[in-house]
């Protein structure tokens, strides 16, 4: 079979498997649910694709013969966080079939997959590069049951899986609970949920971030990330929640009626309080349709989201050590790194006032080459607007880049397409 045969073979494909979760513990909301009291609902929210902590594996295993995967060469991966032990196979409906179509999830982590769920994968018309070979298929957005310390709860999977040749070249899986309920903001009751991003099945994880340049430290904060939290919304037209009108990140402010709250969750989840923190207020803007970025201040932290419409925030100097933005599919990162020139974005928020940034796209990108054994080697490097060191994650894969060499004068004395490895 074609289709797995190059995925082992073929030591230069790139098998990932990126695995974004946003998960948590999930109680049935009932009507009778006092003030500030969590439950668990059964259908969580579509995943943000800001947010999901990204948990990778380079390489898929052939499956056991007694996996119960259907295609005797199906791949397997295992995914382990503090509470989540995760088996993804990579299989077909049919043995024969020459390439994946099938993904299979087993929240044990034995690798067992008979009757664990599975989804079809889809194809994206509008994504689909036949001339290199490239498609996107996605599978979800649904929800599952799932046996968890002695407890059936629901959660939500989507995910977006890109192949090459009909071999998998990375999947990014959603994997997700909500807690929902109501908690009262001075002597108002608004509607919240809470949704975790961390690989940890609770809602009740606030970061720990320091001014470290990494980012942050505490449990469930993989790979450094600082969006490895859990997030609240909050919905400030009622006490029942139909929609975010305020979004914090948990154990920081939040900005609720023109004051400032500290939301927190208890340690076993079951219940959020928000208590009053006395703050000046501004503002800042970015010109960018979608983005996040970790703000990090002499006297408060803040993971904060926004469009091109100012975002309030307490008065304070700060400095950005990472940053996201969004475009459709596409997801810039840009961050300080211990190679960076730049530390980050370094400004001040005063009283009343609004501090525009420049930060993210457009990215500068220069060419890089080195000598390789009897040749050389090309590659780019990206900076962001502000300098800060940039990467750019698109469904499958763009264009293969073509490279020109040309004399001092300008001649062009060689070109080619180059190839993905």
């Amino acid at each position: 079979m074609r289709m797995m045969s190059k995925l082992y073979l073929n030591k230069r494909a790139l098998v990932g498997v990126v695995v974004l979760v946003v998960a948590l513990i999930v109680w049935p909301v009932a009507a009778d649910g006092g003030v500030g009291d969590l439950k668990l609902i059964a259908k969580a929210p579509k995943a943000d694709p800001f947010r999901p902590i990204a948990m990778t594996c380079k390489s898929f295993a052939p499956v056991d013969s007694d996996s119960g995967t259907i295609n005797d060469e199906a791949g397997i991966t295992r995914i382990f966080s503090d509470s989540l032990s995760l088996a993804v196979a990579v299989d077909s409906v049919k043995p024969d079939a020459e390439r994946p179509d099938m993904v299979r999830l087993d929240f044990s982590g034995q690798g067992k997959f008979a009757g664990a769920p599975s989804f079809s994968l889809k194809q994206i018309p509008s994504a689909t590069r036949p001339e290199f070979g490239i498609s996107v298929s996605v599978f979800g957005p649904t929800a599952v049951t799932v046996q968890h310390d002695g407890k059936k709860i629901p959660v939500f999977v989507e995910g977006v899986c890109s192949l090459r040749d009909d071999i998998v070249k990375t999947m990014r899986i959603s994997v997700g609970v909500v807690a929902g309920g109501a908690c009262r903001f001075g002597d108002k009751t608004y509607g919240v949920r809470v949704i975790a991003s961390d690989c940890l099945l609770g809602v009740n994880n606030a970061p720990e971030i320091d001014d470290s340049g990494m980012g942050s430290s505490g449990p469930g904060l993989q790979d450094n990330n600082p969006d490895a939290a859990d997030v609240v919304m909050i919905d400030t037209s009622g006490a029942v929640f139909k929609n975010a009108s305020v979004r914090a990140t948990l154990g920081q402010l939040a900005y609720v009626d023109g004051k400032w709250y500290c939301v927190s969750v208890s340690k076993d989840g079951s219940k959020i309080s928000a208590k009053q923190i006395a703050a000046e207020t501004g503002a800042v803007s970015i010109a960018h349709d979608k983005w996040s970025a970790v703000l990090i201040g002499q006297k408060h932290t803040l993971s904060v989201f926004g469009g091109k419409a100012p975002v309030f925030v307490p008065a304070d100097k700060y400095v950005i050590r990472r940053y996201r933005e969004s475009e459709k599919n596409a997801v810039l990162t840009a961050a300080a790194t211990q190679r960076s020139e730049s530390s980050g974005l370094s400004f001040t928020v005063f009283k009343g006032k609004t501090a525009s940034l420049k930060i993210g796209s457009p990215l500068a990108v220069k060419l890089k080459c080195d000598p390789m054994g009897s040749g050389y080697e090309f590659g780019i490097s990206l900076q962001d607007a502000c300098g800060l060191d940039a990467s750019v994650t698109l469904p499958g894969l763009p264009a293969a880049p073509v490279v020109k060499i040309t004399s001092p004068q300008g001649k062009e004395i060689h070109s080619g397409t180059m190839e993905y490895g």
